[in-house]
């Protein structure tokens, strides 16, 4: 007979379930700009992933939506991210009372640095290639603009 293994501690079961109100709770910072605090911001769980500890997907309501601050709308639009909801495990969530909204605004937004290796630097002077030139093209009207003169066929 092989040896048995020790047996992990059962997961405990999700505080929360499907289509709770939950709210983030006022310490809680945004894990990818943690210069945006969550705290207070509410939704509802759309999905519950049986993890060790629980998480889950929170949809923002529509009073959370009209109260973030547009910095963090227009950094998840950059970045490929739904800024309609997020996730979250369980010690960072509390049930909605309900009552007012009181969401924490950012204090200091701080602008990240650029990064010569993403695109949203560009491809001109800041990443050393040549600037954009204009070329007419072979008809002799505008081609609009490239980095190098249009290829000519060869003559042989």
């Amino acid at each position: 007979m092989g040896r048995r293994g020790k047996r992990q501690k059962p997961a405990a079961p999700p505080q929360f379930k499907f289509g709770d109100r939950v709210r983030v709770k006022h310490h809680v910072v945004d894990s990818e700009y943690d210069d945006i605090p969550l705290g207070g911001w509410r939704g509802k769980v759309i999905e519950v992933r049986y993890l060790n500890p629980p998480s889950y997907l929170v949809r923002w309501d529509a009073e959370t939506l009209a109260k973030i601050h547009p910095v963090y709308k227009k950094r998840c639009q950059r970045d490929g991210s739904d800024y309609r909801g997020m996730s979250f495990y369980e010690e960072d969530l509390e049930p909605d009372p309900g009552g007012p909204l009181e969401i924490k605004q950012p204090t200091q937004i701080v602008t990240r640095p650029l990064s010569m290796d993403e695109e949203e630097t560009g491809y001109g002077l800041c990443s050393g290639s040549p600037p954009m030139t204009r070329y007419p093209s072979e008809t002799g009207t505008p081609s609009g603009y490239t980095t190098a003169p249009p290829q000519r066929p060869d003559r042989r």
